[in-house]
Order: structure tokens, then sequence, then C-alpha cells
């Protein structure tokens, strides 16, 4: 069975309760079997002078996400052997779900930069 899963990519620095409510509105409102935190290494166009560090992050979101079946966070730009940009973690993520229908989430803040984001225009299908 073809499954729905959409994937949350940010830099969740810090994660909040807008990030879950997020997570919990699309599971109901479209459907979806599964959503996954995506957190980035590294978040180019975020202009902070000291960031969170990227493993601290991700330790926030597991946290944050305890104990929930529908919603987990993954290790996936962390475990690539470059840091990748967001159109190489759709491209890894559509070879792994290639059976799956899978969506791309993202934050206002990220969409109205997405025109500077490398080869953006290749993102939809």
């Amino acid at each position: 069975m073809r499954k729905k899963i959409a994937f949350y990519g940010g830099s969740f620095d810090p994660v909040h309760r807008g990030h879950l409510a997020i997570g919990d509105a699309l599971l109901s409102q479209f459907g979806l079997d599964e959503f996954v935190f995506i957190p980035a290494f590294h978040a180019p166009h975020k202009r902070r002078t000291k960031p969170t560090s990227a493993y601290d992050r991700y330790a926030m979101l597991c946290l944050a996400t305890q104990g929930r079946e529908d919603i987990s966070v993954s290790r996936m730009e962390f475990d690539m052997p470059e840091r990748p940009f967001s159109i190489e973690t759709l491209g890894r993520l559509n070879e792994i779900y290639p059976n799956d229908q899978i969506f791309f989430v993202m934050g206002a803040d990220s969409w109205m930069d997405i025109r500077t984001w490398r080869e953006w225009e290749k993102s939809s299908p």
C-alpha cells in the first residue's frame, strides 16, 4: 500500500509547539501515515550569529516527539557524506521512498527565500 509521508525540513532553532502543531494538523487534514522532521545540519540561508549545534537541535526534536508513533525525526542530513542542499535531500527521499507519496513541508520563512535556493525550480514534481 502506498503511504503518504510528509517531510518537514528546517533548522528548528529552537523547536517549538508551532512546529509540532504543523505536524498534527497535516497528519489529520491530509490523512498522512507519517510526519518526519528533517533538521538541517547546516542552514545556509539562516543568518544567526551563533546557531545551536545541529546535534543539539536534533536532540531537542527527539525529546519533543518522544512517544509519538506518527511523528519522527530523521538524521538524513547528518548521515549524508556531504552536507546536502535541500534539492539533494529531496532526491534522496525519492530514492528511499519510490512507491510512496511524499510531501516536503517548509516554514513560511523558507518559502519567502525559495528562489535563492540551489536548483529550487527542480523541487516540484
